[in-house]
């Protein structure tokens, strides 16, 4: 399946940080990237490395709860 979002400028920040609370197999950019957006999409794919690791019983994540004291 593919999904194609075009997000107001003034949302992005909001959305961003949605999206890193989902799991996804694939990210694909089709536009030039600024740095802070690079690094969103580098943060992206390490968190999507941990959940694979986490599935294959190789890394221990947080919990919900450990998460949320956090904030």
């Amino acid at each position: 399946m593919e999904l194609t979002v075009n997000i107001p400028d003034k949302d992005l920040t909001f959305f961003r940080e949605l999206l890193k609370k989902f799991q996804y197999q694939e990210v694909q950019v089709n536009q030039s990237l600024n740095s802070e957006d690079e690094e969103f999409i580098q943060d992206l794919k390490e968190g999507m490395k941990d959940v694979e690791l986490h599935l294959a019983g190789k890394k221990q994540l947080k919990t919900a709860n450990e998460l949320w004291n956090e904030l």
